[in-house]
């Protein structure tokens, strides 16, 4: 293994570990979703707040499209 340069402790490759896990723990991990499925999860619950604010966003727009819509359906009302 590598040393690391200031301190002189050896350096440990990503996901390894010095201390045991007892079966418990093994069970634990094995009963945890896919990688895949837990980014997922997590991509969908940083979507849902953006998917929101953008709804905010939109609504005063539409809001307006909505309002103009209706004055020129009382203008051509008016006309005939």
């Amino acid at each position: 293994m590598r040393r690391a340069r200031t301190t002189g402790s050896s350096a440990s490759p990503a996901g390894s570990s010095d201390r045991a896990i007892d079966a418990d723990a093994v069970t634990r991990l094995a009963a945890l979703p896919a990688r895949e499925v837990l980014l997922a999860k997590l991509a969908g619950g940083m979507q849902a707040p953006v998917g929101t604010l953008a709804g905010l966003f939109a609504a005063p727009l539409r809001n307006l499209g909505y309002a103009l819509a209706q004055v020129a359906e009382q203008k051509r009302q008016a006309e005939a």
